[in-house]
């Protein structure tokens, strides 16, 4: 089970996906949803947000966000609220 997302100055999108390994099948989406970035003071708001209520929960993440990548972590220049976000 993956969570995906795509993350920019505006919006976040997330996913999560039933992935298929091989590919005998289509990978399944269970979830998704788009929010605003001004409605989170934090990053991990929105994927608290996204995954509350569910009985599953992803074993990996994979997140696109618009910013530099410098050691595991981005600092997003257009949402300094956010401050730095460790992919750890």
């Amino acid at each position: 089970l993956a969570l995906l997302g795509d993350v920019g100055g505006t919006n976040i999108r997330l996913e999560l996906v039933l992935v298929n390994v091989t590919l005998s099948i289509p990978n399944v989406v269970i979830k998704t949803a788009k929010y605003k970035v001004q409605n989170f003071d934090k990053f991990s708001d929105a994927i608290k947000q996204f995954l509350s209520g569910l009985d599953i929960q992803p074993s990996i993440a994979v997140i696109a966000i618009a910013g530099a990548v410098t050691d595991n972590s981005v600092k997003m220049g257009n949402v300094p609220k956010w401050g730095l976000i460790s992919g750890n």
